[in-house]
């Protein structure tokens, strides 16, 4: 019988040690998104294609959507609020969803759903957000087969003013209270810098 040499056994050996921590890790990260999920509401749009038109649609059906709610709920309105309100008013949501494609020249359609979506990691400033499935507020554009934009969507970690995109103190304590300051202490990025780190862009939804 050939005997296995060292280096192959040392080969073999390393590549099940990656795969083990990889799998731990990814168990970790599915555990955390779990405890979080109940907590928050992700928002999901993906566009019709990779084109840059369409693209550029997607960013404005994306803002054309949170003004929307920003407008229909208070500043008070919690995760329950919203999904309440949008199941009640889908076919409504959808019809001003169509009507604002139509008007930016597209003969796309819109579809709005609720659903668990497993996201990639993902930061936001000082947070990192695990891997995971989520709940979350998907709009599709057309054949939905281009680049996807997501975010937080409560509490909201999306806003920007006059001098760009920032990671507002108050939705990180809203969120800290939600889950917990266990939980929260684990979304704690070691990479990124601590105070008000300016991150990936967004519209205002001081609602949320």
């Amino acid at each position: 019988m050939r005997r296995i040499s060292p280096l192959l056994f040392s080969v073999v050996f390393f590549l099940f040690a990656c795969c083990f921590f990889a799998l731990a890790d990814r168990s970790h990260d599915e555990a955390i998104a779990a405890s979080l999920s109940p907590s928050v509401l992700r928002f999901h749009v993906l566009a019709a294609s990779d084109s840059e038109e369409d693209q550029n649609l997607k960013l404005k059906v994306r803002d054309f959507f949170l003004d929307t709610l920003h407008k229909a709920l208070p500043q008070t309105a919690d995760k329950a609020n919203i999904l309440s309100y949008v199941e009640n008013q889908k076919a409504t949501l959808v019809e001003s969803l169509n009507a604002f494609l139509a008007q930016n020249g597209s003969s796309d359609t819109a579809t709005l759903e609720i659903a668990s979506i497993h996201f990639p990691q993902r930061r936001y400033g000082a947070l990192c957000f695990p891997s995971g499935q989520y709940e979350a507020l998907r709009i599709c554009i057309g054949e939905a087969k281009g680049h996807n934009w997501w975010c937080v969507l409560y509490p909201s970690l999306c806003f920007t003013d006059e001098s760009g995109p920032y990671l507002p103190a108050s939705s990180c304590e809203l969120l800290k209270d939600l889950v917990g300051e266990g939980t929260y202490s684990k979304l704690l990025s070691k990479e990124a810098k601590p105070a008000e780190l300016r991150f990936f862009f967004l519209t205002p939804l001081s609602s949320f």
